[in-house]
């Protein structure tokens, strides 16, 4: 939703998208009221037509989502002890490498956080931690306060 000049119920606004529901929804709100609804004419203030006032507002609009890009968090941590590739042979911490899972569709190319090496009594496990996460919010929260 881009709302324009006005104030109230005479407000004027413009949608873009709306073709998706659900969870699929995703909405942000754009106030755009440096936009003016006049322009200047020779030292006289005119109306911009409305079709030329919206058209005004939804290229706004498309500027703001354009500067919204889809996040798409995911980690995971692998035992590469039973992998046909080696840890620190064939990959080494902070390599980027591609992780495939059928089960969740997922095919993505990931940074190597983190290496845990794990020794038990039937021998030694490497345990590789993948990706990033979507914070949470107190996270996120932390983050901003610094």
């Amino acid at each position: 939703l881009i709302a324009g000049a006005g104030e109230g119920p005479a407000r004027k606004t413009a949608i873009i998208g709306g073709t998706n529901q659900g969870l699929q929804r995703r909405e942000l709100f754009v106030d755009a009221r440096d936009i003016s609804d006049t322009r200047d004419v020779n030292g006289t203030q005119v109306s911009i037509p409305a079709s030329e006032y919206t058209s005004l507002l939804v290229a706004r609009g498309e500027e703001k989502k354009s500067e919204y890009t889809e996040f798409i968090g995911f980690d995971c941590e692998l035992d590469v002890t039973k992998e046909n590739t080696k840890y620190n042979e064939d990959f080494f911490l902070g390599d980027i490498i591609t992780i495939k899972d059928d089960e969740l569709n997922v095919l993505m190319n990931s940074r190597v956080m983190q290496a845990d090496e794990v020794f038990k009594e039937d021998g030694k496990s490497i345990y590789v931690t993948v990706g990033k996460s979507v914070p949470t919010l107190p996270q996120a929260l932390k983050r901003m306060v610094k």
